[in-house]
């Protein structure tokens, strides 16, 4: 994590932040920058809409073509939900890391002992324990747990109500679905789909679906990154 990252983690910038995407994750996204007290310039959105009284600044296309006026200046935030779109949208813009901030929901708990990087997302009621590392652009949603020493991917999205012990392992661009319980030591592959409300016991490869109490794997060689 860059020291700009863990700035955001005590509020301690005025910079304005610009949403990429206008679809229900972004109105919370919209509600935890506000909680936060951060100022939000508008949003860009490959469809022009009316999106909680903000500034439409046009599509991504236009960013990609614009984006020399906007750095420095914002701190962005791909504000979708799907693991597969969120990382086409941060190849397709090609902004610099260093361009996207976070937003932490205020009454999360967050271990000071932690890592979180840019574009990462951690909304209301949300537990995350010593020693862990969070990747870039990934969702913590609301009242999950992220226990000891986890170990999250980049572009991974854990659903609302998920619990991950200690020592767990979530490889790039998984989804973790609703209420989904996971023991300790286990490895979750990258672009996996776990389904809502599963217990994992074992370790997930990678490109699987998998779901059920024990979690079995349903389906080998999908390709969830599409």
């Amino acid at each position: 994590m860059d020291s700009k990252a863990n700035s955001l983690l005590t509020d301690e910038n005025d910079i304005p932040y610009i949403l990429i995407g206008a679809g229900g994750h972004a109105k919370v996204i919209v509600d935890i920058l506000n909680e936060e007290k951060k100022k939000i310039a508008g949003f860009f959105d490959d469809n022009k809409s009316d999106f909680e009284n903000l500034e439409y600044l046009g599509t991504t296309d236009d960013l990609l073509e614009k984006k020399a006026e906007y750095t420095g200046q914002y701190y962005f935030i791909i504000a979708i939900g799907s693991c597969s779109r969120r990382k086409a949208i941060y190849i397709k813009v090609n902004l610099t890391d260093d361009c996207y901030g976070t937003a932490i929901h205020p009454k999360s708990y967050i271990s000071k002992n932690i890592k979180i990087a840019e574009g990462t997302v951690v909304m209301a009621n949300v537990v995350v324990n010593s020693s862990t590392t969070i990747g870039k652009h990934s969702i913590l949603n609301s009242g999950s747990v992220i226990e000891h020493d986890n170990d999250i991917g980049d572009f991974v999205h854990i659903s609302p109500g998920c619990n991950l012990a200690g020592e767990t392992s979530v490889g790039e661009g998984t989804h973790i679905g609703i209420g989904t319980n996971c023991i300790q030591q286990i490895n979750i592959g990258s672009w996996c789909n776990v389904g809502a409300g599963s217990v994992i016991l074992k370790d997930i490869p990678d490109n699987t679906l998998s779901y059920g109490v024990p979690a079995k794997i349903r389906k080998e060689g999908i390709n969830c990154e599409l």
